[in-house]
């Protein structure tokens, strides 16, 4: 990677066709011709087949002869500019929840997506966002195992019976909440755990000591009437003089 950063990707999200105008004071391209910006964007080296999948989509994009332009609107797209001026590395948990929470705002009545189909397709379809990000210039089956151990975070989402889909459990924009703010949640849910379990077995050792305790006094009534019956039986024997 040389230590060279990415350049920042364009705003909004573009599908190219044929030939178009890209923004204010760039120039314009044939059918065919695929913009510079674009190829200087995917980092080959750190996620190659990532950066193919790109390449494909562009190239399979630029020779149709569609002359449409399609934008995108996702909570991602629009808050792009916003994270990328945020400190870095982002918590894998906050991007779990960005991703989750623009593919549930884009897709509407939709619940769960799929692990290896939706979710991954939305970072190759954002590529231009996450190439930015530290964390995904790491190997990509590194960065794909760490991003699906996020949707384990029962807090935050709900895995299907079968554990390849996953929903968001709340439509709280991620960027609501502080970073320091997401780690104490997760953190405090992890503790209020350990408490209950902790108070489950607390409540089972009172009870157990409860239950000894009123065997025992059984116990001692028990004895006590039996030997109160004992002493009412013998003397009712001496007394009782039977004549024949």
């Amino acid at each position: 990677m040389n230590g060279s950063v990415p350049p920042p990707p364009p705003q909004p999200e573009y599908e190219f066709y044929g030939n178009y105008q890209t923004t204010p004071g760039t120039q314009t391209f044939t059918q065919g011709q695929q913009p510079q910006q674009y190829q200087q964007q995917i980092p080959q080296q750190a996620n190659p087949q990532i950066g193919q999948q790109v390449n494909q989509q562009i190239n399979q994009q630029m020779g149709q002869p569609s002359m449409c332009l399609r934008l995108c609107f996702c909570p991602l797209c629009d808050k792009q500019q916003m994270l990328l001026q945020q400190p870095q590395p982002f918590q894998w948990l906050f991007i779990a929840r960005v991703i989750m929470f623009s593919l549930k705002r884009k897709m509407g009545k939709q619940d769960f997506f799929t692990i290896n189909r939706d979710v991954l397709s939305f970072v190759v379809d954002h590529w231009y966002f996450f190439q930015n990000l530290e964390q995904f210039r790491a190997p990509q089956e590194q960065w794909v195992k760490t991003l699906n151990e996020q949707f384990n975070n029962k807090d935050f989402f709900t895995l299907s019976d079968d554990k390849g889909a996953v929903k968001i459990n709340n439509d709280v924009p991620p960027w609501d909440y502080d970073g320091d703010v997401v780690q104490e949640i997760s953190a405090s849910s992890h503790v209020d755990d350990l408490d209950s379990v902790q108070n489950t077995e607390q409540i089972q050792a009172e009870l157990k000591e409860s239950y000894m305790k009123t065997l025992q006094i059984a116990k001692v009534a028990y004895l006590t009437c039996q030997k109160a019956l004992y002493v009412y039986t013998d003397d009712n024997s001496k007394n009782n003089v039977c004549f024949l």
